[in-house]
């Protein structure tokens, strides 16, 4: 099955890289000029992956909306994350993905994106299903990571950023360089350069919701911190024993509230953590959407976790972070913001995570033990991390 995955990636890839020389050719005169920004007035910004790669575009989403004031921006994200992007004042329309992705869905889809008429159409992460959208968009411009050129199939892999339609120098970036820069440096690669902001607009709404709704029964302690559990990739996920055993000892020396979060897929590890520690969590997994979710991320004090979508949203609402790395780099995709990472460091790392091949050794996030969440848990809850919800630059309610 993967084989054939892989197949079939190389031959759309294939396509793609000769639509492109096409694409190219017949627009050969318009690539030698620049772009004029005051002529662009319709932008549509392409990020249908996960939670932490459309977080990941906030920074860069306030670069574009500096650079193109007067124009009018849309955003097309997967279903998953449209809670992301739905509240923020800086786009003025959101673009839905459809929930199932089959040929007939996607003329649909692709009919309605070009009646839209995009001036631009920006992309700051690549994958192939931002292609195709990029190619059959009928934008006159194009911009980002258009085309993998040297058919990395894999998660990590080094990407230029390029133009259609007009002149920009071929510019390539790392494949461990932090997915922020990498977004970031797709925009500015246009006139000035302008640092971009991280931030992730709360629901107001949302915050009553889940005071009213979940925290009204529990006493109010000093600290509420949050615990998840799973990850989007299995080879990232920590064990339920340890987070449990963390649980445990943190509720023994200081006065907190846990509050468990996660997917339905992740329901079965929260029962397990229930079951398995000495003080009663708030157990709000499979619970609630993604935008109360950021709420109450935001209203604690500490996020714990792996890699994944919660652990970037933490990390863009200025919620302190102790997050647990094994797969993958924290270089490229740790949580920008503050936090403490632990990884050790194995010869495998990084992986294409889809299995572990390790026989006789143990698996990278096996190796991170206890003691050393503790010590990361115990140094933020005393120190100046720890910042109250209301001081936080990060957080911005609407």
């Amino acid at each position: 099955m993967t084989t054939l995955r892989s197949l079939l990636k190389v031959f759309i890839n294939s396509s793609i890289l000769l639509y492109d020389r096409v694409y190219s050719s017949r627009n050969f005169k318009k690539q030698k000029q620049l772009l004029n920004l005051k002529n662009v007035k319709n932008i549509l910004i392409t990020e249908v992956s996960g939670i932490g790669d459309v977080v990941a575009t906030l920074p860069s989403l306030d670069v574009i909306r500096k650079k193109f004031q007067n124009a009018k921006i849309s955003y097309l994200v997967s279903p998953l994350c449209l809670d992301i992007i739905k509240f923020d004042p800086r786009v003025n329309y959101t673009n839905i993905l459809p929930q199932k992705i089959n040929f007939r869905n996607l003329i649909k889809f692709v009919i309605a994106i070009r009646q839209s008429r995009y001036d631009l159409v920006i992309v700051l992460n690549y994958r192939i299903i931002h292609s195709i959208i990029a190619y059959t968009s009928g934008a006159k411009w194009l911009l980002g990571y258009l085309v993998d050129r040297d058919f990395h199939i894999t998660y990590i892999k080094d990407l230029s950023v390029e133009a259609r339609g007009f002149h920009l120098p071929l510019n390539r970036y790392m494949k461990h360089e932090h997915i922020v820069l990498r977004s970031l440096k797709v925009i500015n690669s246009i006139g000035e350069y302008i640092p971009g902001q991280m931030r992730l607009y709360i629901n107001n709404e949302h915050i009553k919701y889940i005071q009213k709704t979940f925290f009204r029964n529990f006493r109010k302690t000093a600290f509420t911190i949050i615990f998840h559990l799973g990850a989007d990739w299995e080879f990232r996920q920590w064990s339920v024993k340890r987070f449990s055993e963390v649980g445990n000892i943190i509720n023994q020396k200081h006065d907190v509230t846990t509050i468990l979060i996660g997917g339905k897929n992740e329901i079965i590890l929260a029962k397990h953590f229930e079951n398995s520690v000495d003080f009663k969590p708030i157990n709000l997994v499979g619970q609630l959407s993604l935008g109360q979710s950021v709420a109450v991320i935001s209203e604690a004090n500490l996020f714990i976790g792996a890699d994944s979508g919660p652990m970037h949203i933490a990390a863009a609402v200025g919620t302190p972070i102790v997050a647990l790395f094994g797969p993958n780099i924290p270089k490229k995709s740790g949580p920008w913001g503050d936090a403490i990472i632990i990884r050790n460091q194995v010869p495998c790392s990084p992986c294409n995570q889809q299995k572990c091949d390790l026989k006789n050794n143990i698996p990278c996030m096996e190796l991170i033990q206890v003691k050393e969440v503790i010590e990361a848990i115990n140094k933020i809850l005393t120190s100046d991390l720890c910042v109250p919800v209301a001081d936080r630059n990060y957080r911005v309610n609407i």
